[in-house]
């Protein structure tokens, strides 16, 4: 088993007192990428400010990726 897994017969101790917290479905149904159409939901999420740091994580990252693509 790896290290820090959790076998089948642990699994009911550690959830025995465990909870459901229903407030999720509330707040599941108020994500907005269910609550809004698409187009409305990607204006959200894509603007220049992201695409800035999307650029610079893609820089910072390149040489690592080029690494990869031969390894």
């Amino acid at each position: 088993m790896p290290h820090g897994a959790t076998s089948p017969g642990e699994f009911p101790g550690f959830t025995r007192r465990a909870d459901a917290d229903l407030r999720i479905m509330d707040l599941m149904d108020a994500q907005p990428e269910f609550t809004k159409s698409i187009w409305d939901y990607l204006d959200i999420l894509v603007n220049d400010n992201r695409s800035g740091q999307g650029q610079e994580i893609l820089a910072k990252y390149k040489p690592n990726s080029t690494r990869w693509k031969k390894a």
